[in-house]
C-alpha cells in the first residue's frame, strides 16, 4: 500500500491524475461501480463523492489524503482565490478521454495563459529543415527622392509639434502664471538648434552664444535666454491629470508618454524587414530617477535601459523602456517564461504570424520554452543560452570539450519541438538553440590565438554564422546615436527620453534616405553621411519656421538717428536641400551686375533667386534657374 500510495502522489503532482482513476487504483473499486459512476451524472459529480464511500479503518496512511477537500475537486470547481498549502492537494484536470483545454489564469476574466512546452527530450539528430522563405513585402521605393527634411516629418510631423506647443504652454501657466507664448515655427527653430548641437558639440552649450565661441548659424535663429526658457518650460503632459503612486493607472512614464506613442506609432508604419534582434539600448542619466538603471557591462553604465527590436539595417522598429516592475502589465507577463521572454512577445507582437520573420536575441531574454513557443507562432528564431537553462540538455561536458581543438561543437535536438541546442568551443564555451539553423553547412572562421600569437583558422557551424550575421541591430543603432547625441545637460528625467528620440528619429530617416538612394541609383557617389543629413534636417526646420525678425533689445532713442544698413557681403551660402526644392517663393530677379551662375559654374547672368539668393543662368539656351529648383 506504501508503493500504491508514493505512486499516486507523484503522479497527483504531475497532474496526471484525476479522482475516478485515484479511486480506482487506491481502493479497488469494482468496474461495474466505476461504470455506474461514468454513466450517472450526479454519482460522477465529485462534490458527491466522500471519503467515507470508499476508505476503511485500516487505510490509515491515506487519511491525510482524504480529509483534503480539493482532492476531490475537478479544477473548474476550485475556488479561484483558494490556494490548497499542504503536499497532497492537486488541480485535477479532466478525465483522460475528454479533451484537454488550454489553461488560463486563476482570475475571472484574465487572458488566457499560453500553452508552453513542459518536457524535453533530447537525442543527438541534425534539426529538421523547414521552409524559411520570407512571405512578407518588401518596403516601397519611391518613384522621386524626397529632401532630408521630408524623411524627418515621416516621424516629427506637424500634429506632434502642435501637442508639444499647447502642453508647453499649459504648463507655464500652470508653474510660472506666465505665457510661454510657443508656436509651432518657434518650436521648428527650437528643434534645429538642438540638431545642431549634436553636430557641433562643445564643452557648455551657452558656448554657442558667447562672444569668444559664437557660432552664429545658432546664435541668430533664436536668443540664449529664450532658448534656456523653451528648454525649461517644453512639456509633453498635463501634470494635473497624473495618477499618483499606488493609484490605479499609474503610469511613471506618464511626463512623456504623448510623445512615445506617437513616435512608436510612426516607427511601425514602416514596413517591416525580414531579420529582427532585439536588445537593450541605454539613455544616459546620472540624476535621480526611478528609472535609472546600473549595468556595469554596457559601454553607457547609468542611465534608463529601452528594450529595441532593430531589423538588420539598424532601423529602430519598435521599443519598449523599462520602468522595473511596471514594464509590462501583470496579464502582459507568462509565469513560464518570464520577463525577459514575456518582453521579447511583446515586442514581436506588431509582426504578423507564419510569416517567418527572423528573431535574434540574447541569454537575458531565451529560454527552450520561448524558442518552441515563437516557433509555434511562426517566428524562426536563434539565441544565446545560459547553461542553467538547458532543460536536461546533455552535450558534452566542459571538460571533455576543454581536450578537443578549438571550434569543436556538440549538440542535441529536442524530439518534441525541434530545437536544437549547439554547444561551440571558441575562446569560452558558447551555447546556443536555434529553430531552423543547425550544425551544418559548417564555415571557418578567424580568430586571434593567445597562444599562438597570430590568428587562426577553425570550424564554426551553421548557427553561428546566422546568429553573428543578423544580431547586431540594435547595437549599430545604438552606435549611430551616439554619433550625433544630443548633449543637454538638464535635471528632468523625460527630457533626455526626448532627445533620444529625436536623435533615434533622424537615424531612422537616414536610413531611409539612404536605402531609397541607392535603391533609386540617383547618385554614383557615396550617399550623404549623417552627420551632413543631420544638417539638411535642422537647415530645413529653419527655413519652414518662416520666423519673423527679432525686436531690437532696450529702449528706442529719438536722438540718435537710425544708423545706416550695413553693406551685405556678397559671399553666397548654398541654402538647404529642403529649402531649395520645396517650390514656395522662388522668383527671378534682375540685377545690375553680372554674376557667375552658381548651377553651370561657367556661364555668367544677371538673374538671381530672390530666395535662395544665388545667380542662375535664365535664357533660352540655358535655364539653369529651373535646373536648380528641381533636382
Amino acid at each position: 500500500m506504501a508503493e500504491s500510495y508514493d505512486r499516486l502522489k507523484k503522479r497527483a503532482q504531475n497532474r496526471r491524475i484525476d479522482a475516478e482513476e485515484a479511486a480506482k487504483y487506491i481502493f479497488d473499486i469494482p468496474e461495474d461501480m466505476l461504470s455506474d459512476l461514468s454513466d450517472d451524472d450526479d454519482d460522477n459529480d465529485p462534490d458527491s463523492l466522500s471519503p467515507e464511500d470508499f476508505a476503511d479503518d485500516s487505510d490509515e496512511d491515506l487519511l491525510p489524503l482524504l480529509d483534503n477537500p480539493h482532492f476531490f475537486l475537478e479544477q473548474d470547481d476550485l475556488d479561484a482565490n483558494t490556494e490548497p498549502s499542504d503536499d497532497y492537494s492537486v488541480e485535477t484536470p479532466p478525465s483522460s478521454h475528454q479533451q484537454q483545454p488550454e489553461p488560463t489564469a486563476s482570475t475571472g476574466k484574465s487572458k488566457k495563459k499560453l500553452k508552453v512546452q513542459e518536457k524535453f527530450g533530447w537525442r543527438k539528430v541534425e534539426i529538421e529543415k523547414v521552409d524559411l522563405s520570407w512571405k512578407g513585402e518588401p518596403r516601397q521605393v519611391p518613384g522621386i527622392l524626397e529632401t532630408p527634411l521630408k524623411y524627418f516629418q515621416k516621424f516629427f510631423d506637424d500634429e506632434l509639434l502642435e501637442l508639444i506647443v499647447e502642453q508647453s504652454n499649459l504648463f507655464a501657466l500652470q508653474t510660472e502664471g506666465c505665457n510661454l507664448c510657443l508656436t509651432v515655427e518657434e518650436l521648428k527653430v527650437f528643434m534645429s538648434i538642438i540638431l545642431l548641437l549634436g553636430v557641433i558639440k562643445v564643452p557648455y552649450f551657452r558656448m554657442h552664444w558667447e562672444a569668444a565661441t559664437r557660432y552664429p548659424k545658432i546664435s541668430d535663429k533664436m536668443g540664449r535666454q529664450r532658448f534656456d526658457k523653451i528648454k525649461r518650460l517644453l512639456h509633453f503632459n498635463d501634470n494635473s491629470k497624473a495618477k499618483k503612486s499606488g493609484e490605479q493607472g499609474f503610469d511613471k512614464l506618464y511626463k512623456i508618454r504623448p510623445v512615445l506613442g506617437h513616435i512608436r506609432s510612426k516607427f511601425l508604419e514602416v514596413t517591416p524587414e525580414e531579420h529582427h534582434s532585439i536588445d537593450e539600448q541605454m539613455i544616459p542619466l546620472k540624476g535621480r530617477s526611478s528609472l535609472r538603471q546600473y549595468l556595469p557591462k554596457k559601454p553607457t553604465k547609468w542611465g534608463i535601459k529601452v528594450f529595441t527590436r532593430a531589423g538588420v539595417s539598424d532601423f529602430v522598429h519598435d521599443f519598449e523602456v523599462y520602468q522595473g516592475k511596471g514594464t509590462l502589465g501583470e496579464d502582459d507577463i507568462e509565469p513560464d517564461l518570464g520577463v525577459g521572454g514575456s518582453i521579447v512577445l511583446r515586442l514581436i507582437s506588431t509582426l504578423p504570424e507564419k510569416m517567418n520573420y527572423k528573431i535574434y536575441f540574447d541569454n537575458w531574454f531565451s529560454s527552450l520554452k520561448l524558442m518552441s513557443l515563437l516557433k509555434i507562432k511562426g517566428f524562426p528564431c536563434i539565441c544565446m543560452l545560459n547553461k542553467a537553462r538547458l532543460k536536461g540538455c546533455p552535450p558534452l561536458t566542459d571538460g571533455e570539450m576543454k581536450k578537443r581543438e578549438r571550434g569543436t561543437s556538440d549538440y542535441r535536438t529536442d524530439i518534441h519541438s525541434g530545437v536544437i541546442v549547439v554547444k561551440w568551443l571558441d575562446n569560452n564555451m558558447v551555447y546556443l538553440a536555434s529553430t531552423y539553423a543547425g550544425i551544418t553547412p559548417q564555415d571557418t572562421c578567424r580568430r586571434w590565438s593567445v597562444k599562438d600569437k597570430s590568428r587562426v583558422e577553425f570550424s564554426r557551424p551553421a548557427i553561428v554564422y546566422e546568429y553573428n550575421r543578423h544580431m547586431g541591430g540594435v547595437d549599430l543603432a545604438d552606435m549611430l546615436v551616439e554619433m550625433c547625441r544630443t548633449h543637454l545637460r538638464t535635471r528632468k528625467w523625460y527630457m533626455r527620453i526626448f532627445w533620444w528620440l529625436i536623435d533615434t528619429a533622424v537615424c531612422n530617416s537616414w536610413l531611409l534616405f539612404r536605402s531609397d538612394v541607392k535603391a533609386l541609383t540617383l547618385r554614383r557617389d557615396e550617399p550623404m553621411n549623417l552627420r551632413t543629413f543631420r544638417s539638411e534636417v535642422a537647415a530645413g526646420l529653419y527655413a519652414l519656421a518662416r520666423v519673423m525678425p527679432q525686436l531690437k533689445r532696450g529702449r528706442p532713442s529719438a536722438d540718435v538717428e537710425a544708423s545706416p544698413s550695413p553693406i551685405r557681403s556678397r559671399n553666397r551660402i548654398r541654402p538647404a536641400i529642403s529649402a531649395q526644392a520645396d517650390g514656395l517663393d522662388h522668383w527671378p530677379k534682375k540685377t545690375e551686375k553680372q554674376s557667375r551662375c552658381k548651377e553651370c559654374k561657367s556661364g555668367y547672368t544677371t538673374f538671381e533667386c530672390e530666395k535662395c539668393d544665388l545667380p542662375l543662368c535664365l535664357t533660352a539656351k540655358s535655364n539653369c534657374f529651373k535646373a536648380f529648383h528641381t533636382k
